[in-house]
């Protein structure tokens, strides 16, 4: 698996309160990892980075300046862009076009945002876990993004033939619910070697970096 594909969960941090922030998202992408993050308008109808709504006087950070720091860099890491809230798709897609972002998706949309997204040929993920069923949205999805909320991890047969149907495939990593992550990185382990088109995403991106390539 490519260090591009290790997809930091909201950047490179030591503590929770560095999440999303400036510091830890800039550094994800310095250090050639992938980055997951969250998108959300701010009250003045721009697109932030921000998990919950952004209270006032908090700083924040643009959408558009994080991608303009991606193309400075010239990266070719992946984007995992976690959609907070519908009606963000018109302004995504001018980002992602002025500033030539390939390596990205959009994920957690509802459907008739997904509808929406589609439309505007942006590359989105369809969401499989126990509560979730993907296999309609299949024809307007990219990929798929896999999570295990209750520390529930698939077979490897079954991920593996996921892998073979779907372009992309991304997993969330266990230790972002509170459980032990060793499993299914050995799973994933050995699918990586198969397929090329296999991400994850962890709150561990320097251990995952090491056990993916030792």
């Amino acid at each position: 698996m490519l260090k591009e594909m290790i997809l930091a969960h909201r950047g490179l941090w030591d503590i929770q309160e560095e999440m999303n922030t400036r510091q830890a998202l800039f550094l994800a992408i310095e250090k050639g990892f992938g980055l997951e993050t969250d998108l959300r308008k701010d009250n003045k109808g721009e697109i932030i980075i921000s998990h919950d709504n952004i209270k006032k006087g908090e700083s924040r950070l643009y959408l558009s300046e994080l991608l303009e720091f991606y193309k400075q860099l010239n990266s070719t890491s992946w984007l995992a862009l976690n959609i907070k809230e519908d009606g963000l798709g018109a302004e995504i897609r001018e980002l992602i076009l002025e500033n030539n972002i390939k390596n990205y998706f959009l994920f957690d949309m509802t459907i008739p945002d997904l509808l929406l997204i589609n439309k505007l040929n942006l590359n989105a993920f369809a969401r499989k876990s126990i509560y979730e069923d993907p296999s309609l949205q299949r024809d307007l999805c990219d990929g798929l993004w896999i999570d295990c909320f209750k520390g529930e991890i698939l077979k490897a047969i079954e991920i593996e033939s996921l892998a073979m149907i779907h372009k992309n495939i991304a997993f969330v990593s266990p230790e972002l619910h509170g459980f032990n992550e060793d499993e299914l990185w050995n799973i994933i382990k050995g699918l990586a070697v198969k397929s090329s088109n296999v991400m994850i995403c962890t709150d561990l991106p320097y251990k995952a970096n090491y056990y993916f390539h030792e």
